[in-house]
């Protein structure tokens, strides 16, 4: 929600971004996302999965009116890695972080590197797709 106020109506179901954000500078740093990389800088602490490669098959942001819709599709994410993906971007938006330093964390591999964990308010389960048969 990027409003200059927040919504009370919407404030269960999104997350009030204060200040204006760069959403071309965003959206460019989203399909950094995609492809097979270690996600090693974007999942939490209390991640136990073994092996930190994804593959991002879709990561997409843009504005809906007030919104910024961030669309990413994958077959299995890490613990908290849509928020800390998310969280990332805006950091790109505010101007603190470059599309390009996108590429050094996925690199690097730290977490200290990347974006905050951005808040679960917005965030949406939208679809599973499973393969024919099961």
């Amino acid at each position: 929600w990027t409003d200059p106020s927040p919504s009370p109506l919407r404030r269960r179901f999104t997350a009030w971004v204060r200040n204006r954000v760069d959403v071309e500078a965003m959206a460019a740093a989203a399909r950094l996302f995609e492809g097979a990389h270690d996600f090693s800088a974007f999942r939490s602490t209390a991640c136990t999965a073994p092996n930190p490669q994804r593959t991002v098959n879709r990561s997409r942001l843009v504005r809906c009116g007030p919104l910024l819709v961030y669309d990413v599709v994958a077959r299995a994410f890490l613990h908290s890695q849509v928020r800390i993906m998310a969280g990332t971007l805006l950091e790109v938006g505010r101007g603190k972080l470059t599309p390009d330093d996108i590429r050094r964390v996925l690199e690097r591999g730290d977490r200290s590197q990347a974006g905050p964990t951005a808040p679960p308010q917005g965030l949406v389960l939208w679809e599973i797709i499973y393969p024919p048969g099961m």
